[in-house]
């Protein structure tokens, strides 16, 4: 992957860019690839328990159909595939964000320009909301 797109990619998804860039040479491409799968998951995350907490309530339902897409994300051709090892922790920062989810505005900012991105949260988020059997004015307006 050439630089130039590594780090058009970082600066949109990496909280921080400019810190990040300033230590980018101290990094090697695989710790560099990590972190933007891991800021990739957190959004994804985070979108999660919004959508989980759209109407206020947290349902079984809703939090046991993320669990099952957070342990996909280490299938084969997934993101984390190659980081069983690290499953744990990777598991238990991601949990940390579910509890306490990036702010909305970074969410947005992070697929904003790329509608194929957007689609895919959108699907998440309708999944995820109707999995109660109902859908709340709450819900319908998230």
């Amino acid at each position: 992957m050439p630089m130039e797109n590594l780090s058009s990619l970082a600066s949109k998804v990496l909280p921080g860019h400019e810190f990040y860039e300033k230590f980018r040479e101290e990094m090697n491409p695989e710790q560099e690839i990590f972190h933007l799968k891991m800021n990739y998951a957190k959004v994804l995350v985070s979108i999660w328990s919004y959508s989980c907490m759209a109407d206020g309530i947290f349902h079984q339902k809703e939090g046991s159909l993320v669990g099952q897409m957070v342990k996909a994300l280490f299938e084969e051709g997934c993101i984390f595939f190659d980081h069983q090892s690290e499953k744990t922790s990777i598991i238990g920062e991601l949990s940390e964000v579910f509890e306490n989810p990036l702010p909305v505005k970074t969410v947005r900012n992070f697929s904003e320009g790329n509608p194929i991105m957007a689609a895919g949260f959108y699907e998440d988020a309708c999944v995820i909301v109707s999995m109660d059997g109902a859908l709340t004015k709450k819900e319908k307006n998230f």
